[in-house]
């Protein structure tokens, strides 16, 4: 019975080269094509907009609840940072929590439509695809956000 290969090893193999790149002066680029691929550098300038149009202030303010129940302190969580939010109150906050509160009120907004009975709403033959179509929008924000329609992060 033969020995078992070692693929890994067998994959490096394949692409191992003999090229010797110079530490120092100028080199023509055309002669390492082949192995060298280049670095778009654009992504990374707009990954770092991004992130800082992400940390800039906006002013916001949570409604207050008709339900007794409901939380008045709401805690928001961004990659390990906590921001509380109280009801009632303008705050101001960083536009990554204001991301995560308009995607929970999207997926509450879903999670309310999910719910609706659209046949005698819509009275046509393609009300069953209406629904299909919602519920594949439903689970596509469900598999993206973490918490339950209406809850708060």
């Amino acid at each position: 019975m033969a020995a078992p290969r070692d693929r890994k090893t067998e994959h490096y193999e394949e692409r191992t080269t003999s090229t010797i790149i110079p530490a120092t002066g100028p080199i023509d680029r055309s002669q390492f094509s082949d192995i060298i691929e280049p670095v778009d550098m654009m992504t990374v300038n707009e990954k770092i907009k991004n992130l800082a149009f992400m940390e800039e202030p906006v002013d916001v303010i949570i409604n207050e609840s008709d339900n007794p129940n409901a939380e008045q302190t709401i805690q928001l969580l961004c990659n390990g940072v906590s921001q509380f939010m109280i009801r009632g109150q303008m705050q101001t906050i960083k536009r990554k929590f204001l991301a995560i509160l308009a995607t929970v009120a999207l997926a509450a907004l879903f999670g309310a439509l999910a719910v609706i009975d659209w046949n005698p709403l819509i009275q046509n033959k393609g009300a069953g695809w209406t629904a299909i179509a919602i519920s594949v929008v439903m689970a596509v924000l469900r598999t993206v956000t973490t918490t339950a329609p209406g809850k708060s992060a």
